[in-house]
C-alpha cells in the first residue's frame, strides 16, 4: 500500500528550490494528482512557462489549486507568498497553458480530420 503523506509533509512546496526528483512521488501526487513524468511533460510542452524563473512553482501552484479547490488565501499561506502574488502566478500559468499546451492537446485544430477518422475506425 502506498505511503499516505501526512498533512505536515505538504506544508511547504518549493518546486524550484529543490530538484523535482527530490520531491517524493507521494507528495507530488498528493498536491497535484500527477506523476513526476506528467509534470515534466507539461513543462516540456509549455515553452512560455519555462521562460519564467519560477515556472515549476507556477505550474505546481496551479495544479494544486485545480486539485484541492483551496481558497487562494490558504494556498498563499502554504506556498509562503502574498495572496496577490499567488493570484498573478495562477493567471500567468493559465495564459501560458492557453498559448502553448491547449492548442496541442485540447482544441479541435490539434489533430487532422484524417487522424481523427483513423483513430475512430473499427478494425476487424
Amino acid at each position: 500500500m502506498a505511503h499516505q503523506p501526512k498533512r505536515s509533509d505538504t506544508i511547504r512546496f518549493h518546486w524550484n528550490k529543490i530538484l523535482l526528483d527530490e520531491l517524493s512521488p507521494d507528495i507530488l501526487h498528493f498536491g497535484t494528482d500527477i506523476s513526476h513524468q506528467q509534470f515534466i511533460n507539461i513543462m516540456d510542452e509549455t515553452p512560455s512557462l519555462q521562460e519564467y524563473s519560477n515556472g515549476k512553482t507556477m505550474l505546481g501552484i496551479y495544479l494544486c489549486k485545480l486539485r484541492s479547490g483551496e481558497p487562494n488565501r490558504r494556498l498563499a499561506s502554504i506556498f509562503g507568498m502574498p495572496r496577490q502574488t499567488l493570484q498573478l502566478k495562477i493567471q500567468q500559468t493559465i495564459h501560458c497553458l492557453e498559448d502553448d499546451f491547449l492548442p496541442r492537446h485540447l482544441r479541435f485544430d490539434h489533430i487532422t480530420r484524417d487522424e481523427t477518422m483513423a483513430r475512430n475506425r473499427i478494425h476487424q
